[in-house]
């Protein structure tokens, strides 16, 4: 009796070590989605047909992505992290525009600066849904590649993140 009275015990001990946590986005779902989403773009035609009709790779500014997620998520990180992946092809340079501030310092900007000063041939624009479900979190990243001039749309990718809701965590005692 004392036997199945520890092992019960035992059991409850350990059944109380895990516990359910909502999941979140995290900076492993910004590499995941911005790994994906580069390898799409990088991989369309786009590229191609515009290095043959200017004889040289597109320079690409990625401008303030949109959250609609209804979550506080630091969307910056994800568009460094798409900069990162994009870089790294050796098929695009990249150009971030800044603006003067009231100090004199330069502060990052989007679209604050014209576009047609910039330097950059393509725009990258893009918005953070989440997906109701009932047992995952999903979220949808949706991105277009625009022509910087006549703002044509030149590829879309579209990238999912899905996880459990609900996350088992282990408690340390």
């Amino acid at each position: 009796m004392e036997k199945v009275l520890v092992l019960l015990i035992c059991a409850l001990a350990l059944a109380g070590c895990a516990t359910n946590v909502v999941s979140t986005w995290n900076d492993e779902d910004a590499r995941i989605l911005a790994r994906e989403l580069a390898a799409d773009i990088l991989a369309g035609d786009w590229l191609l047909d515009f290095a043959e009709q200017h004889s040289s790779y597109p320079t690409l500014m990625i401008c303030e992505l949109d959250n609609h997620s209804g979550q506080t998520i630091p969307l910056q990180d994800l568009g460094k992290e798409l900069s990162r992946e994009l870089l790294a092809s050796g098929k695009l340079r990249m150009v971030v525009p800044r603006k003067p501030t009231a100090e004199g310092t330069d502060d990052p900007a989007g679209l604050d600066i014209p576009i047609d000063t910039s330097g950059a041939d393509v725009l990258l624009l893009g918005s953070l849904e989440a997906i109701p479900d009932p047992k995952l979190l999903i979220f949808r990243l949706d991105l277009h590649l625009l022509d910087a001039q006549s703002k044509a749309l030149l590829h879309r990718a579209v990238g999912l993140r899905q996880k459990p809701l609900l996350e088992k965590k282990k408690r340390t005692i």
